[in-house]
């Protein structure tokens, strides 16, 4: 038939017209390749010298605090610059051993090669060569046990003792540009552990015990530290060294024994440079008058006896850490940070000492919890109490470790009028109830609006801006949470989100460790 003939033609021509496409592809695939290569050959990288590129590394590794071996797997002259490099493979950590289950499994850990035996660490020395080293001594690795603790502690003192030893052999000594020990005050190293050690070029000490010998030595070798952490015993006798007042980063730890009110004080008072402060335990004003701090730019303050010591207006970063005391009471909108960034705040006394402070630049706010959730209640409703305009408005809000009601974190919510991500983390809370509170409500027409044509309903949207929401109720929780229930309320939420003309982008929840995490995406 005459139709049969011209189907079986179109038939050929869509067959001939399909090869023709796909040998177009292909030889557009060939030509992309080879116009990817050429530009490649001629990219402005390829003209950076080697040692710039190798200071471009270590700038990358020391101030991100990421692995050498990051940029070793882009290509073969990355690859051949990084191993030429010797500074970029100075940072190493010494840790206690694991089992031999996980023993392989850690290699790098914030940009520190992990040596937790000796061949590690000979392989990672002979990599470092005569660079200064950036040394960590500390159990990142291993939990701290209850059981047996003592006999625990000792032998992990043994296994990095032998490692300080490995550091020991040969006629050189060992070059340290910084050397942190956190063992989280439990383990103290003899000096002797360190006798191999150069300190001339040392730029930051950061210790969690008494080591008076070692800071002593530290002080008269060094040519000038830069970063300071210590207890305020052993600062205390540092204090007629000329490079203390010139010191950038400091860490003052307090203990049972000595107050380091006068330590930090006088420091304090007699610095121009000082960008980054961390106070832990004690006091620091003893009645005096606060002070004044214009240049200090990060600030951490745990468990000290006056709430707001110092007057620093131009900080970017902020952490508070409560003590159980009852701290003085402070004006609303008296502490006002114009360019704080980013606040943490762990709460073990009220929070109404949060209205104190007037934060409009406010980016990423963390809120620790640790109190039942009546308290919780109480606290929250004092500082979000429903206002315009709430003086803590970020644009990234993280609970963390608190049990709390679902109406009273939605009502927390429903005032941050910038907020743009909302994270829960082990937090204990109605999650399906705590969604409903967000959903959007449609407004009836009124007559006018009729009259004028309008058919769409208006719409009350509680945080209009935000985008993701982040819901862990992992390790929290004493009974599993209903999955279908919270399923169909996410997607509900999400639904209505986008009739409203707010869409949001996901919203992640895990349930338990088990389960893991689920992602709910409104599809366009």
């Amino acid at each position: 038939m005459e139709q049969e003939t011209t189907l079986a033609e179109v038939r050929a021509e869509v067959t001939r017209q399909k090869e023709i496409m796909e040998d177009a592809q292909r030889r557009l695939r060939i030509a992309s390749d080879a116009l990817f290569k050429t530009k490649a050959i001629f990219a402005g990288i390829r003209r950076i010298p080697v040692e710039l590129l190798g200071e471009i590394f270590v700038f990358h590794v020391r101030c991100n605090f990421q692995s050498p071996w990051s940029v070793m797997h882009v290509c073969r002259a990355w690859r051949n610059a990084a191993l030429t490099t010797r500074a970029i493979w100075g940072a190493i950590l010494l840790a206690p051993p694991l089992s031999r289950k996980t023993a392989k499994r850690v290699r790098i850990l914030n940009g520190r090669e992990v040596c937790v035996k000796e061949v590690q660490l000979r392989r990672a020395l002979a990599r470092a060569g005569a660079t200064p080293l950036d040394l960590r001594i500390g159990f990142e690795l291993k939990g701290r046990r209850n059981h047996g603790r003592h006999n625990w502690i000792f032998k992990q003192r043994i296994a990095i003792e032998d490692l300080l030893r490995q550091m020991s052999t040969g006629a050189n000594k060992k070059k340290i540009r910084s050397l942190e020990i956190d063992t989280g005050g439990s383990v103290t190293f003899p000096l002797r552990s360190f006798d191999q050690f150069d300190f001339k070029d040392l730029d930051g000490l950061q210790v969690d015990c008494l080591y008076p010998e070692l800071i002593q030595r530290a002080a008269e070798e060094a040519k000038g530290l830069r970063r300071l952490g210590a207890v305020s015993t052993d600062i205390r006798k540092l204090m007629a060294t000329p490079w203390l007042r010139r010191l950038e980063e400091l860490e003052v730890l307090g203990n049972h024994f000595d107050d380091p009110a006068k330590v930090t004080r006088t420091i304090l008072l007699s610095t121009n440079v000082l960008h980054s402060l961390s106070i832990h335990g004690g006091t620091i004003t003893n009645g005096e008058p606060r002070i004044d701090l214009p240049h200090l730019r990060r600030l951490e303050i745990r468990r000290v006896s006056c709430f707001w010591p110092i007057e620093c207006p131009n900080l970017t970063h902020l952490t508070i850490v409560c003590g159980g005391g009852v701290y003085e009471q402070l004006a609303n909108n008296s502490i006002h940070l114009p360019h704080l960034q980013v606040f943490k705040f762990t709460c073990f006394t009220s929070l109404p000492c949060l209205r104190a402070f007037l934060v409009p630049s406010l980016r990423e706010f963390e809120l620790d919890g640790y109190h039942s959730k009546s308290i919780m209640r109480t606290g929250m409703q004092q500082v979000w109490d429903g206002g315009s305009s709430p003086n803590i408005n970020p644009v990234l809000f993280r609970l963390r470790n608190a049990a709390v009601h679902p109406k009273v974190v939605a009502d927390v919510v429903k005032g941050m009028t910038k907020l743009e991500q909302l994270n829960l983390e082990h937090v204990k809370i109605g999650a399906a109830d705590f969604l409903k509170e967000l959903h959007p409500k449609s407004v009836p027409l009124t007559k006018s609006e009729r009259k004028a044509g309008r058919k769409s309903p208006r719409w009350i949207i509680e945080a209009q801006q935000m985008k993701v929401m982040t819901i862990d109720l992992c390790g929290f929780n004493s009974k599993k949470a209903d999955a279908e229930a919270f399923e169909e309320a996410a997607r509900e939420l999400l639904l209505k989100r986008n009739e409203a003309t707010a869409p949001m982008e996901r919203i992640e929840v895990r349930l338990t460790e088990e389960d893991g995490w689920m992602v709910f995406c409104e599809e366009a």
